[in-house]
Protein backbone atom coordinates (compact mmCIF):
# COMPACT_ATOMS: atom_id res chain seq x y z
CA UNK A 1 0.00 0.00 0.00
CA UNK A 2 1.37 3.18 -1.13
CA UNK A 3 2.36 6.61 0.77
CA UNK A 4 -0.01 8.33 -1.47
CA UNK A 5 -3.43 6.02 -1.00
CA UNK A 6 -2.52 5.88 2.66
CA UNK A 7 -2.66 9.71 2.59
CA UNK A 8 -6.36 9.90 0.61
CA UNK A 9 -7.63 6.70 1.90
CA UNK A 10 -10.09 8.61 4.27
CA UNK A 11 -11.62 10.25 0.85
CA UNK A 12 -11.73 7.82 -1.72
CA UNK A 13 -13.60 6.06 1.19
CA UNK A 14 -16.43 9.12 1.66
CA UNK A 15 -16.21 9.58 -2.28
CA UNK A 16 -16.93 5.54 -2.39
CA UNK A 17 -19.88 6.09 -0.05
CA UNK A 18 -21.17 9.37 -1.57
CA UNK A 19 -21.40 7.17 -4.78
CA UNK A 20 -23.15 4.43 -3.20
CA UNK A 21 -25.29 6.15 -1.09
CA UNK A 22 -26.32 7.99 -4.27
CA UNK A 23 -26.97 4.83 -6.54
CA UNK A 24 -29.27 3.23 -3.47
CA UNK A 25 -31.14 6.79 -3.19
CA UNK A 26 -31.12 6.83 -6.86
CA UNK A 27 -32.42 3.21 -6.99
CA UNK A 28 -35.39 3.97 -4.08
CA UNK A 29 -36.75 6.88 -6.19
CA UNK A 30 -37.13 4.65 -9.22
CA UNK A 31 -38.39 1.65 -7.42
CA UNK A 32 -41.24 4.17 -5.51
CA UNK A 33 -42.28 6.05 -9.10
CA UNK A 34 -42.87 2.58 -10.73
CA UNK A 35 -44.19 0.32 -7.67
CA UNK A 36 -46.04 3.05 -5.78
CA UNK A 37 -46.80 5.75 -7.35
CA UNK A 38 -47.02 3.89 -11.32
CA UNK A 39 -50.78 3.16 -10.31
CA UNK A 40 -51.56 6.84 -9.81
CA UNK A 41 -49.37 8.02 -12.59
CA UNK A 42 -51.98 5.04 -14.71
CA UNK A 43 -55.27 5.93 -13.08
CA UNK A 44 -54.17 9.75 -14.26
CA UNK A 45 -53.16 8.88 -17.98
CA UNK A 46 -56.52 6.32 -17.81
CA UNK A 47 -58.82 9.65 -17.20
CA UNK A 48 -56.99 11.45 -19.71
CA UNK A 49 -57.35 9.19 -22.52
CA UNK A 50 -60.95 7.00 -21.57
CA UNK A 51 -64.42 8.60 -20.65
CA UNK A 52 -67.44 7.54 -19.03
CA UNK A 53 -70.68 8.19 -20.80
CA UNK A 54 -74.24 6.73 -19.14
CA UNK A 55 -76.67 5.04 -21.78
CA UNK A 56 -80.28 6.06 -21.08
CA UNK A 57 -82.86 2.88 -20.88
CA UNK A 58 -85.57 3.27 -22.49
CA UNK A 59 -88.84 3.36 -20.07
CA UNK A 60 -91.26 0.91 -20.92
CA UNK A 61 -95.07 1.92 -22.65
CA UNK A 62 -98.46 1.54 -21.55
CA UNK A 63 -100.80 0.19 -23.68
CA UNK A 64 -104.78 -0.74 -23.55
CA UNK A 65 -106.02 -3.80 -23.64
CA UNK A 66 -106.01 -4.04 -27.66
CA UNK A 67 -102.31 -2.97 -27.60
CA UNK A 68 -103.08 0.57 -28.23
CA UNK A 69 -100.20 2.64 -26.99
CA UNK A 70 -101.14 4.99 -24.36
CA UNK A 71 -97.30 6.40 -23.85
CA UNK A 72 -94.42 7.30 -26.03
CA UNK A 73 -90.84 7.83 -25.92
CA UNK A 74 -89.11 10.41 -28.39
CA UNK A 75 -85.52 10.67 -28.28
CA UNK A 76 -83.99 13.81 -28.08
CA UNK A 77 -80.54 15.04 -27.84
CA UNK A 78 -78.48 17.50 -26.14
CA UNK A 79 -75.33 18.76 -27.98
CA UNK A 80 -72.40 20.28 -25.91
CA UNK A 81 -69.24 21.45 -26.66
CA UNK A 82 -65.86 22.49 -24.98
CA UNK A 83 -65.09 25.82 -27.08
CA UNK A 84 -61.05 25.48 -26.58
CA UNK A 85 -61.12 22.02 -27.87
CA UNK A 86 -63.53 22.31 -31.18
CA UNK A 87 -60.74 22.06 -34.00
CA UNK A 88 -63.21 23.42 -36.76
CA UNK A 89 -65.67 26.02 -35.23
CA UNK A 90 -66.61 27.30 -38.90
CA UNK A 91 -67.70 23.76 -40.22
CA UNK A 92 -69.61 23.18 -37.03
CA UNK A 93 -71.24 26.32 -36.74
CA UNK A 94 -72.31 25.88 -40.52
CA UNK A 95 -73.83 22.13 -39.72
CA UNK A 96 -75.59 22.70 -36.81
CA UNK A 97 -77.45 25.71 -39.00
CA UNK A 98 -78.51 23.69 -41.30
CA UNK A 99 -80.41 21.34 -39.27
CA UNK A 100 -82.07 23.75 -36.94
CA UNK A 101 -82.15 26.60 -39.39
CA UNK A 102 -80.79 29.08 -36.53
CA UNK A 103 -78.19 31.40 -37.35
CA UNK A 104 -74.66 30.25 -38.04
CA UNK A 105 -73.67 33.59 -36.10
CA UNK A 106 -75.89 32.03 -33.17
CA UNK A 107 -73.36 28.89 -32.62
CA UNK A 108 -70.03 30.90 -33.57
CA UNK A 109 -71.05 33.10 -30.27
CA UNK A 110 -71.22 29.80 -28.16
CA UNK A 111 -68.05 28.27 -29.95
CA UNK A 112 -65.59 31.58 -29.50
CA UNK A 113 -67.26 31.77 -25.76
CA UNK A 114 -64.09 31.54 -23.34
CA UNK A 115 -66.12 29.00 -21.23
CA UNK A 116 -65.28 25.50 -20.97
CA UNK A 117 -68.34 24.45 -21.40
CA UNK A 118 -71.28 25.61 -23.15
CA UNK A 119 -74.72 24.11 -24.61
CA UNK A 120 -75.36 24.29 -28.22
CA UNK A 121 -78.80 22.56 -28.25
CA UNK A 122 -80.75 21.22 -25.94
CA UNK A 123 -83.63 18.23 -25.86
CA UNK A 124 -83.74 19.01 -29.91
CA UNK A 125 -84.82 15.95 -32.20
CA UNK A 126 -82.72 14.32 -34.74
CA UNK A 127 -82.67 12.26 -37.14
CA UNK A 128 -80.16 9.25 -37.16
CA UNK A 129 -78.25 10.26 -40.44
CA UNK A 130 -78.25 14.35 -38.41
CA UNK A 131 -76.70 12.19 -35.23
CA UNK A 132 -73.93 10.69 -37.57
CA UNK A 133 -73.43 14.21 -39.06
CA UNK A 134 -72.62 15.58 -35.71
CA UNK A 135 -70.65 13.16 -34.20
CA UNK A 136 -68.32 13.36 -37.33
CA UNK A 137 -67.08 16.65 -35.88
CA UNK A 138 -64.29 16.88 -33.38
CA UNK A 139 -65.05 18.44 -30.45
CA UNK A 140 -68.92 18.35 -30.57
CA UNK A 141 -70.45 16.17 -27.46
CA UNK A 142 -74.24 14.58 -28.19
CA UNK A 143 -76.43 12.68 -25.60
CA UNK A 144 -79.30 10.71 -26.21
CA UNK A 145 -82.51 11.01 -23.73
CA UNK A 146 -85.80 10.27 -23.73
CA UNK A 147 -88.78 12.35 -23.50
CA UNK A 148 -92.52 10.97 -22.76
CA UNK A 149 -95.37 11.55 -24.49
CA UNK A 150 -98.86 11.08 -24.40
CA UNK A 151 -100.74 10.61 -27.88
CA UNK A 152 -103.82 11.11 -26.80
CA UNK A 153 -104.04 13.77 -24.81
CA UNK A 154 -106.36 13.75 -21.50
CA UNK A 155 -107.69 10.79 -22.40
CA UNK A 156 -106.76 8.44 -19.26
CA UNK A 157 -104.23 11.26 -18.28
CA UNK A 158 -105.84 11.19 -14.84
CA UNK A 159 -105.15 7.25 -14.72
CA UNK A 160 -101.49 7.19 -16.69
CA UNK A 161 -100.50 10.24 -14.37
CA UNK A 162 -96.83 11.98 -15.71
CA UNK A 163 -93.24 11.94 -15.13
CA UNK A 164 -90.29 14.60 -13.96
CA UNK A 165 -87.94 16.08 -16.14
CA UNK A 166 -85.68 13.34 -15.25
CA UNK A 167 -88.47 10.40 -16.51
CA UNK A 168 -89.23 9.06 -13.22
CA UNK A 169 -93.26 8.74 -12.23
CA UNK A 170 -94.67 11.26 -9.85
CA UNK A 171 -98.03 10.42 -10.63
CA UNK A 172 -101.05 8.05 -11.35
CA UNK A 173 -99.82 4.85 -12.95
CA UNK A 174 -96.56 6.02 -14.27
CA UNK A 175 -95.80 6.93 -10.22
CA UNK A 176 -97.44 3.32 -8.84
CA UNK A 177 -95.32 1.18 -11.54
CA UNK A 178 -92.08 3.34 -11.80
CA UNK A 179 -89.94 0.70 -10.94
CA UNK A 180 -90.91 -1.45 -13.52
CA UNK A 181 -91.43 0.79 -16.60
CA UNK A 182 -87.72 2.72 -15.52
CA UNK A 183 -85.66 -0.18 -16.67
CA UNK A 184 -81.70 0.01 -16.23
CA UNK A 185 -78.93 2.59 -17.29
CA UNK A 186 -75.57 1.31 -18.86
CA UNK A 187 -72.45 2.37 -18.97
CA UNK A 188 -70.17 2.89 -21.95
CA UNK A 189 -66.13 3.62 -21.39
CA UNK A 190 -64.64 4.95 -24.75
CA UNK A 191 -61.01 6.37 -25.72
CA UNK A 192 -60.04 9.37 -26.94
CA UNK A 193 -58.97 8.38 -30.70
CA UNK A 194 -56.27 10.13 -32.65
CA UNK A 195 -58.57 12.93 -33.91
CA UNK A 196 -59.43 13.67 -29.99
CA UNK A 197 -63.49 11.89 -30.32
CA UNK A 198 -64.12 9.44 -27.66
CA UNK A 199 -65.16 6.10 -29.42
CA UNK A 200 -66.05 2.73 -28.36
CA UNK A 201 -63.29 0.39 -28.74
CA UNK A 202 -63.63 -3.85 -28.44
CA UNK A 203 -61.79 -4.74 -24.88
CA UNK A 204 -63.02 -1.84 -23.12
CA UNK A 205 -65.98 -2.23 -20.39
CA UNK A 206 -69.75 -1.74 -21.65
CA UNK A 207 -72.97 -2.61 -19.95
CA UNK A 208 -76.21 -2.40 -22.43
CA UNK A 209 -78.85 -0.57 -20.95
CA UNK A 210 -81.55 -2.65 -19.89
CA UNK A 211 -84.65 -0.97 -21.11
CA UNK A 212 -87.74 -1.25 -18.97
CA UNK A 213 -90.79 -3.42 -18.93
CA UNK A 214 -94.10 -2.57 -20.72
CA UNK A 215 -97.65 -2.92 -18.93
CA UNK A 216 -101.14 -3.54 -20.25
CA UNK A 217 -103.88 -2.44 -18.85
CA UNK A 218 -107.50 -3.58 -18.73
CA UNK A 219 -109.16 -0.41 -20.31
CA UNK A 220 -110.18 0.03 -23.89
CA UNK A 221 -109.21 3.58 -25.29
CA UNK A 222 -112.52 3.76 -27.22
CA UNK A 223 -114.76 3.38 -24.25
CA UNK A 224 -112.82 5.66 -22.27
CA UNK A 225 -112.95 8.23 -25.21
CA UNK A 226 -116.50 8.36 -25.21
CA UNK A 227 -117.00 8.05 -21.19
CA UNK A 228 -114.74 11.53 -21.22
CA UNK A 229 -116.60 13.07 -24.56
CA UNK A 230 -120.14 12.11 -22.39
CA UNK A 231 -118.69 13.20 -18.85
CA UNK A 232 -117.84 16.72 -20.33
CA UNK A 233 -120.70 17.09 -22.24
CA UNK A 234 -122.81 16.61 -19.22
CA UNK A 235 -120.43 19.00 -16.94
CA UNK A 236 -121.05 21.60 -19.87
CA UNK A 237 -124.93 20.96 -19.49
CA UNK A 238 -125.12 20.85 -15.85
CA UNK A 239 -122.33 23.93 -15.23
CA UNK A 240 -120.88 21.13 -12.84
CA UNK A 241 -117.17 21.55 -12.11
CA UNK A 242 -116.13 17.51 -11.89
CA UNK A 243 -117.79 14.61 -12.93
CA UNK A 244 -117.31 10.89 -12.69
CA UNK A 245 -118.55 8.27 -14.43
CA UNK A 246 -118.92 4.16 -14.86
CA UNK A 247 -119.23 2.08 -18.27
CA UNK A 248 -120.87 -1.15 -17.91
CA UNK A 249 -121.82 -4.02 -20.13
CA UNK A 250 -125.98 -4.18 -19.85
CA UNK A 251 -125.46 -7.88 -21.01
CA UNK A 252 -123.10 -9.04 -17.86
Amino acid sequence: MTKSYTKYRPRIRFLSSFIILFWIVLCAKLFSVQVFQGKKHQKTLIAQSQRQEKLSAERGNIFDRKGNALTRNIAHYTISVNPQKVSDKNASASLMSSLTKKTKEFYLKKLNSNKKFEFLERNIRFNQSEVESIKKLKGLNIKKAYRRSYPHGSVVSQILGYNDTDGHGISGLEKDYNSELSGKSGIAIKSKGWKGKFQSRSGLPFTAPINGSDISLTLDLNYQSILQEELLKRMKETESKSAMGLIMNPQS
